[in-house]
């Protein structure tokens, strides 16, 4: 058959794929192993392998713009070889293999290269993904002192963080980062901050007024102790502390509520309440009432309970109650103490 007649359309795309093979193993052979060794030394002299790949890749894709040169050339020779019939310049087999080979490869790293281009596409504008963040708004400029040699001022600190403490000065204690936290708030948010603290102070009143109560009860049994009469009166004492335990568990249901609902000050409540609030607030004053109680109930089952070394029995539990109590009343004098230090700040 003659060169070229007779051929359907995968003669002529085999007959393609030889020429492309045969052109790219005579002309970018030897260059293309050239590129691999230096690229190979390269990775060895820098000690990097990702160096070496990087070259390689970009060798490939240099040769990969050589063989769409080769591809946009090929019909030509294909259609000078059919007109001048060179039939001894038909290329092999193995050219025609090459040349699929080489094809196939040029397909795929532009589609993986097409693929890299597509994940690193931006997804719109700066204008529509970044925007200035606001701008806090301060009242007034004053100087907050950190612990240490300077001072800095309202302008030097960011309000949305600790200021960074001056070289060999110690690390500001949380006093410190609250004070600086609430002279960078906005009027809205010291005015949000206001209310809370209000609310705090009138949480703390509550929880001193059953304390007082309690207080009150454990003189009134400190006195029957002394003088005989609580043997007769220990039923009336315990309805009055099964009264201020049920007031103790509200106040505990309230306290905490109270905190979450002012979570956006959280690390002012933390400042304010301390690190154990609940077991030192309103768990305090329950665990008083309720274990005076308990003790009252088991004491009263004893005879002869008039007689002063039963009534003796009662000073343990007296002077443990008075106790716990007293650690109450410490928490809750220093919430108040910190609490008017947070009103003063925002003033």
């Amino acid at each position: 058959m003659e060169r070229g007649r007779g051929w359907k359309w995968f003669h002529y795309y085999w007959n393609l794929c030889k020429q492309v093979g045969s052109e790219t193993y005579k002309t970018w052979r030897w260059e293309l192993c050239a590129s691999v060794v230096v690229s190979l030394f390269v990775g060895i002299l820098n000690g990097n392998w990702a160096d070496f790949r990087t070259i390689l890749l970009a060798t490939a894709m240099t040769v990969g713009c050589f063989v769409v040169w080769h591809i946009l050339r090929v019909p030509w020779l294909l259609h000078k070889s059919v007109q001048t019939a060179e039939e001894n310049n038909d290329p092999s087999v193995l050219a025609g293999m090459f040349g699929f080979v080489v094809v196939a490869a040029l397909v795929i790293g532009i589609l993986g290269l097409g693929r890299v281009l597509w994940s690193a596409r931006p997804l719109g504008t700066i204008d529509g993904r970044v925007k200035t963040p606001p701008v806090p708004t301060i009242a007034q400029t004053r100087v907050v002192t950190v612990q240490g040699p300077c001072k800095l001022t309202a302008e030097q600190i960011n309000p949305a963080r600790l200021p960074q403490p001056c070289p060999g000065a110690p690390a500001p204690t949380l006093r410190d980062r609250i004070l600086a936290i609430n002279t960078h708030l906005t009027e809205g948010d010291r005015n949000r901050f206001s209310n809370a603290l209000s609310e705090f102070s009138d949480s703390l009143s509550q929880g001193e007024s059953l304390a007082y109560k309690l207080n009150a009860e454990l003189g009134s049994l400190g006195r029957g102790e002394s003088d005989g009469t609580i043997a007769k009166e220990v039923q009336q004492h315990e309805k009055v502390l099964s009264n201020i335990t049920a007031e103790g568990w509200k106040y505990q249901k309230a306290f905490p509520a109270l905190r979450t609902k002012w979570d956006m000050f959280r690390e002012q409540n933390e400042y304010i309440f301390g690190d154990n609030p609940d077991n030192e607030g309103p768990n305090a004053i329950i665990n008083v009432s309720e274990a005076y109680r308990n003790y009252l109930e088991w004491w009263n089952v004893i005879p002869n309970k008039d007689q002063k070394p039963i009534l003796n029995l009662l000073s343990v539990e007296h002077n443990e109650s008075q106790a716990h109590l007293s650690t109450f009343f410490k928490w809750q004098r220093g919430c108040v103490s910190r609490l008017n230090e947070m009103r003063n700040s925002i003033r």
